[in-house]
């Protein structure tokens, strides 16, 4: 499942300890200490770099597939399918190599079913508002970090994560927003900006709700009523119901594209058959003059998206590594690098093409402060005040010697 666009692929705050039991075997006990030390610092830097070009990649070549073709739907369906390919596979190696138990994949089914509906609807808002040409990347860049805000009012009530958010928390947050208005003067006063454009953005922002709500439940469940679930297996489940969440939820995507009613479900294949195979449909080689669609280039939306889908398993890859010997704090400052950056590659003729935005001075400055502001937020874990039910007790003290134990952040108090 693709959680990078907006902050998060599977993220390493929802990664189990169980799923680190592959990332154990690459510093083996025999080493010396030379040698494992060597081995640890390949590792780490390794990952780390992986983990930013994963990101970036992913980030800039999805909305390159965008411009060439815009099927929102289609994009959601392909994340669940290719979830839905590869987790089984994953939990099948673990099962096997006995680093699994079938209990730990046992999960009441209306769990997975909420997850896969907040994630469908994230996508779903996500890709509608970011696709094609209305909203430049770097501005998209900035709108999902709205994540932050709504991640915060979500952590801190006590029946949620409990979280207590320090000085600096609220210090980066101000900062962060203040670069994200920053960098969005500059297209707020532009004479092409109109209430499609608006929207749009609204669309973008929105989008993180669901994202959000989703990480606070899937911590609260791994860390508190389900501590021996297996994380990879929980996304298994999730990936699999997504996939008919996005049927379901398909006469939104039709109501929100103003597509027609009768042909969802065959824009929904022409759009998978467009990124998968690269064939474009002949209606929409010339869309008629009275069609709000563009034409579609479906052998340039094709060749991005599976360059997106080779970074998307490169961040996949490195996530759980990156953890494990950079450190979620590490990993995370890492992560704020690439709001710069991707902004400078969305900028680059070579890489958009025609699509290229160059950056304005409004812009750079823009970007700076919104990467301080997630350094700044990122610099200090915020303090779980753990609920203590008196009518489940047992659930508190696992909880709280789970959370003890943890290397990895909390999930949806991260940027």
């Amino acid at each position: 499942m693709n959680l990078n666009r907006a902050d998060s692929t599977m993220s390493s705050d929802t990664v189990s300890e169980p799923a680190f039991s592959f990332v154990s075997e690459f510093v083996r006990p025999e080493m010396t200490d030379r040698t494992a030390g060597r081995h640890r610092t390949f590792l780490k830097y390794g990952s780390l770099a992986l983990f930013l070009c994963g990101s970036l990649g992913d980030q800039v070549l999805i909305k390159r597939a965008t411009y060439a073709a815009n099927s929102p739907a289609a994009l959601t369906m392909l994340t669940a399918l290719l979830g839905t390919l590869v987790y089984p596979i994953l939990v099948l190696g673990c099962v096997l190599a006995k680093a699994v138990r079938l209990d730990q994949l046992k999960v009441p089914w209306w769990k997975p079913a909420f997850i896969a509906f907040c994630w469908t609807l994230h996508h779903l808002l996500l890709n509608i508002g970011a696709g094609g040409h209305a909203i430049p990347g770097v501005i998209v860049a900035v709108l999902v970090k709205s994540v932050v805000p709504i991640s915060m009012l979500f952590n801190m009530p006590v029946w949620t994560l409990g979280l207590h958010y320090h000085i600096s928390h609220w210090a980066g947050l101000v900062v962060l927003m203040s670069g994200v208005l920053l960098t969005l003067s500059s297209v707020m006063k532009g004479p092409e900006l109109t209430w499609t454009h608006l929207g749009k953005m609204a669309l973008v922002v929105l989008s993180t709700v669901p994202m959000a709500a989703s990480f606070v439940f899937i911590e609260v469940n791994l860390k508190r009523v389900h501590p021996d679930l297996f994380a990879i297996g929980l996304w298994m489940w999730v990936c699999i119901i997504m996939a008919g969440m996005t049927i379901v939820l398909m006469p939104l995507n039709t109501l929100l594209t103003n597509s027609s009613f009768g042909s969802m479900f065959s824009d929904l294949g022409d759009g998978m058959a467009c990124y998968v195979l690269g064939h474009t449909p002949p209606d929409r080689v010339n869309p008629p003059p009275d069609s709000s669609s563009s034409p579609w280039d479906c052998s340039s939306a094709s060749e991005s998206w599976w360059a997106a889908m080779g970074f998307m398993l490169a961040f996949n890859l490195a996530m759980p590594v990156s953890t494990r010997y950079g450190g979620a704090a590490l990993m995370w400052f890492v992560r704020a690098l690439t709001v710069p950056l991707s902004g400078i590659l969305f900028s680059m003729t070579f890489i958009m093409g025609k699509n290229a935005k160059p950056l304005s001075a409004t812009q750079i400055f823009g970007l700076l402060v919104v990467m301080l502001g997630v350094a700044l937020f990122n610099a200090q874990e915020p303090t779980p005040r753990l609920a203590m039910d008196i009518r489940h007790p047992e659930i508190a003290i696992r909880g709280s010697l789970r959370e003890s134990q943890s290397e990895v952040s909390l999930a949806a108090a991260r940027v």
